[in-house]
C-alpha cells in the first residue's frame, strides 16, 4: 500500500474487481481511525 502520495489514483481490489476509490472510503483507513480513536475498546470489539 503507498499510502502517503499526494494526488494519488487509489485502487481498491476485492470481491468486485479492482475499482477506483478514496481515502476515507477504504475499509482499512475505518479500522485505522478506530483503533487510534479508543484502542482497548477496538480490540474488545475485535477479539468479542
Amino acid at each position: 500500500m503507498l499510502a502517503s502520495l499526494p494526488g494519488a489514483t487509489i485502487l481498491e481490489l476485492g470481491e468486485w474487481g479492482i475499482r477506483r476509490t478514496e481515502w476515507e472510503q477504504l475499509e482499512l483507513v475505518g479500522h485505522w481511525r478506530r483503533f487510534l480513536d479508543a484502542p482497548g475498546r477496538y480490540l474488545r470489539h475485535i477479539i468479542d
